[in-house]
């Protein structure tokens, strides 16, 4: 289920449909959706009638909780893999709907090494701005002013060839959201992928598992 009206919803769902046929996985159909829709029943309905194991949408908050209920709601109760951009507590307004869905995002604080940077950054934020950060998006942009800071001071310069060349020989450089390399990479960071599930009658994320993908590793 993919939309061609952002560059986020068309590169996503490409990106993700390709490394799914390459691993051996068969695309059944494929869905399309405007950002401004009021509703997915006919997506939902032609997506149920394929009798598909697994949906995948680049759909975010708030168009998926509608999306998640007339899914539901056309007879499809099997697992839905999403973006990043459903990881808010929005989408257990959806209620049951929500259940069985997963979401591929970039931290969740868990008990290992990188779920516990980012706990302490949360914890962080909150004494900052007397709230916690309603999602990772937050902790990504801690990320970004991290590698930032990083490049700076390799190159011991803010000149932006100098940092620009800094950040592409960035290795292991320990961020907020996981540690993140440049170095060999093509521009493509190996950096973690976390994936979450959705608890519904606790109305928050349970850990699944942290990894980086065989793509980037392989560059």
């Amino acid at each position: 289920m993919t939309s061609h009206d952002i560059e986020y919803t068309e590169s996503l769902m490409t990106a993700a449909t390709d490394t799914f046929e390459e691993l051996g996985g068969k695309i059944l159909g494929t869905e399309e959706f405007k950002l401004d829709q009021p509703r997915y029943t006919t997506q939902a309905t032609q997506i149920a009638s394929a009798n598909p194991e697994v949906v995948i949408t680049s759909i975010f908050l708030p168009a998926s909780v509608t999306f998640l209920k007339n899914l539901r709601a056309a007879g499809y109760d099997g697992p839905v893999i999403g973006d990043d951009g459903q990881e808010g507590d929005e989408t257990f307004s959806a209620g049951p709907a929500a259940e069985n869905l997963y979401v591929f995002t970039f931290g969740f604080p868990s008990d290992d090494p990188a779920g516990q940077a980012l706990a302490t950054w949360n914890e962080e934020y909150e004494a900052k701005y007397s709230e916690p950060p309603e999602t990772v998006i937050a902790a990504l942009g801690g990320t970004a002013a991290c590698l930032i800071d990083a490049s700076v001071s390799g190159a011991n310069s803010t000149e932006p060839p100098k940092v620009r060349d800094a950040m592409a020989n960035l290795e292991n450089t320990p961020c907020p959201t996981s540690k993140v390399t440049y170095k060999g990479q093509e521009g493509i960071p190996k950096a973690d992928v976390v994936v979450l599930k959705t608890n519904v009658p606790k109305k928050q994320y349970e850990f699944v598992k942290r990894f980086i993908p065989k793509t980037v590793l392989n560059g």
